[in-house]
């Protein structure tokens, strides 16, 4: 059969073999871990990609709803142009006739006299 010395080395053959088996899954498990790591960082630049286009929209919308808004306003402001000066007009027509009625009142006071 085999001699001690032979024994000795296949033992330590065995021992040897089975050390590198385990650091084998060590390395199989870190690899495992890392590539987790990878896609759960992935998966949260997404996320993040996905809340700045979030935020970009929103900013967009704001932005569109302000331009709206100024436009509406500008267009509220130009429709009253038109109708304040139709006021101001008519007031100033509504002072005239007061004035001519104030006048005409005067001359027929002073016919009555």
């Amino acid at each position: 059969g085999l001699g001690q010395k032979e024994r000795a080395a296949n033992a330590k053959w065995q021992a040897a073999l089975k050390e590198l088996r385990t650091q084998e899954r060590n390395v199989g498990a870190l690899e495992e871990e890392i590539e987790q790591r990878k896609e759960e960082e992935k998966m949260r630049s997404r996320e993040m990609l996905e809340v700045e286009r979030d935020a970009d929209f929103a900013r967009t919308e704001r932005n569109s709803r302000e331009k709206d808004y100024l436009a509406a306003k500008e267009a509220e402001r130009d429709a009253f142009k038109p109708l304040n000066a139709a006021t101001l007009t008519v007031e100033k027509i509504e002072d005239q006739i007061q004035n001519f009625e104030d006048n005409l009142y005067d001359l027929q006071e002073r016919e009555r006299q």
